[in-house]
């Protein structure tokens, strides 16, 4: 099974709030979005390895990106306090950011510096 399959809600949940941030910045770009997916997914493999967090200089739209998105993943880790969501283990996690990773390098590629953002708002009500 897939990850688009076994975990749709979690990459929705994700790119829901890319998409609100999106809503509220035109002016972001694709770079932006790919910068926070960096971190985060840095972020999480030195968790995983049980080392202790970096701290990472960001543009100031990737912090933007990352400050919304951050938060959804605890949520989806279980780390929030009102978590009634099906609780993800850090690999999932990771798994999941990888593959909008992908995502967003391949509608990049195809529409240019929002070509990303522009697909996946077409998704989001």
């Amino acid at each position: 099974m897939t990850i688009e399959n076994e975990h749709m809600d979690v990459l929705q949940n994700l790119e829901a709030a890319i998409v609100m941030l999106y809503r509220q910045n035109a002016d972001l770009l694709d770079y932006d979005v790919d910068e926070a997916f960096d971190v985060l997914i840095h972020e999480y493999r030195l968790e995983q390895g049980g080392r202790p967090p970096k701290q990472h200089k960001m543009s100031p739209k990737a912090a933007l990106v990352y400050n919304v998105l951050r938060p959804v993943c605890e949520w989806r880790l279980g780390r929030s306090a009102d978590t009634i969501a099906l609780v993800l283990s850090i690999d999932t996690l990771l798994l999941c950011l990888k593959r909008l990773k992908l995502s967003l390098e391949r509608w990049n590629g195809e529409g240019g510096r929002q070509g990303y953002l522009r697909f996946i708002n077409r998704f989001v009500p």
